[in-house]
């Protein structure tokens, strides 16, 4: 499966045994906190970008039994989970004060779901993706 952020701890604490595939440019804190979970990683060509890493993912997952795959890329849920809960968290903690969000994009799912509940407060909210 992808690199998701909590799941690694989740699995963890239930036993269970998980594997990561990623890019190799995932940074090094990221890979340590992942071992140190006993996450299995995987790491693929950075070239191949998020496509070569989601292709090792179906690749590895016919050599594995009972695995499973959230599909975070095209699950519905992704982006829903964001905008019923981070969403509205960042608009309350921000005093509903926010004009700009600026966020940078994994899968796209809490971007998009933290955005369109942003837009659905307050329709005039500006975005932008940080860029180096």
């Amino acid at each position: 499966m992808p690199s998701f952020n909590e799941e690694e701890k989740l699995a963890a604490l239930k036993g269970y045994k998980m594997v990561l595939i990623m890019p190799s440019y995932t940074s090094l804190e990221r890979r340590v906190v992942m071992r140190v979970y006993g996450t299995n990683l995987v790491l693929t060509n950075p070239t191949k970008e998020m496509g070569g890493t989601v292709k090792k993912v179906y690749e590895l997952m016919e050599s594995y039994h009972d695995t499973f795959m959230l599909q975070q890329f095209e699950n519905p849920a992704n982006d829903k989970i964001h905008f019923e809960t981070a969403g509205p968290g960042i608009w309350e903690d921000t005093l509903r004060q926010v004009d700009i969000f600026v966020m940078g994009i994994g899968s796209g799912g809490s971007v998009i779901g933290v955005w369109r509940h942003l837009k659905s407060v307050k329709p005039d909210v500006k975005g932008m993706e940080p860029t180096l």
